[in-house]
């Protein structure tokens, strides 16, 4: 499986970009295992939507839908830093 596309909402996008180089980095690289299996990789659904969930991905936890199949993009709509 070659993994989902990944995306940014604009608020999200921002988020990433006022990161830090080391932590920005940190946190495509494990995005990027996550797009490989979205619904897995510790990942939960938010209110019961199996589309929409959340993840804590390297310093952050990344609040994201999963759009598929034909799609195959995860789009993050937010990022909330939990290690500083």
């Amino acid at each position: 499986m070659s993994g989902y596309r990944i995306a940014y909402a604009p608020a999200a996008e921002a988020s990433l970009n006022a990161m830090d180089h080391p932590v920005r980095e940190a946190f495509t690289k494990a995005l990027a295992v996550l797009a490989r299996e979205p619904y897995a990789a510790g990942s939960r659904p938010i209110k019961g939507e199996r589309d929409h969930r959340q993840a804590v991905v390297g310093p952050a936890i990344a609040v994201y839908y999963v759009s598929g199949p034909g799609i195959m993009t995860v789009t993050v709509v937010r990022i909330v830093r939990i290690f500083h």
